[in-house]
């Protein structure tokens, strides 16, 4: 028979099942929703918010949630650009996105030391900030950038059989698709001695 210690267990399991579930959501929202607007001001309410109630610990957080989602986007949208999705994105692609993320976070610290400099000024306001609130909202274009660089010189192909008679390892590689360096680093190509025919069918 069930004691009130496995009930109060299992409300608690229940609970924080429920808490995880509302954070994927909460994160699926945050990811999808920006934009450039969006990341303009999801930058200037975390620097509104931190003047208005000096919370470092909320400001730290509304800032790298930010910056984690928005340049997300940012580099989801440069690719997009150039007809790549994020399913693509090679371990190159993802380790190229972590370090602009990781970089943009680095620096968090010392925005918020110009920002607590800026307020012991009594008569600084907040659009004193401006210039430099700028220079940080300009990161989401500049990641939209850098992934065009990073994704549009990629090529992905497909290996496609002609009229003539094929080898078995022609038909099995036919129709299959991958990037060009993804080709070049299995050494697979026509005329390749790779294959059963070394390009040719006698």
């Amino acid at each position: 028979m069930p004691t009130p210690d496995t009930f109060e267990t299992a409300h608690k399991q229940m609970a924080l099942d429920n808490l995880r579930k509302a954070m994927r959501v909460v994160n699926s929202a945050m990811k999808a929703m920006y934009t450039e607007a969006t990341y303009r001001e999801g930058i200037y309410a975390a620097a509104e918010r931190y003047w208005k109630d000096g919370s470092r610990g909320n400001f730290n957080s509304r800032m790298n949630m930010t910056i984690k989602f928005g340049l997300t986007s940012a580099f989801e949208t440069g690719a997009a650009s150039v007809n790549v999705v994020p399913a693509d994105f090679q371990q190159d692609d993802k380790d190229l996105l972590a370090s602009i993320i990781d970089e943009e976070k680095s620096h968090v610290a010392d925005l918020l030391t110009f920002l607590d400099g800026l307020a012991n000024d009594r008569n600084a306001k907040l659009s004193d900030a401006d210039y430099r609130l700028n220079m940080w909202c300009n990161r989401f274009s500049d990641v939209v950038s850098q992934a065009r660089v990073q994704l549009g010189g990629k090529q992905r192909l497909q290996w496609t059989l002609g009229d003539a008679e094929h080898c078995d390892t022609c038909m099995k590689l036919s129709k299959i698709v991958a990037w060009g360096n993804e080709w070049d680093q299995s050494g697979i190509k026509p005329q390749s001695r790779l294959l059963e025919c070394h390009g040719y069918k006698d």
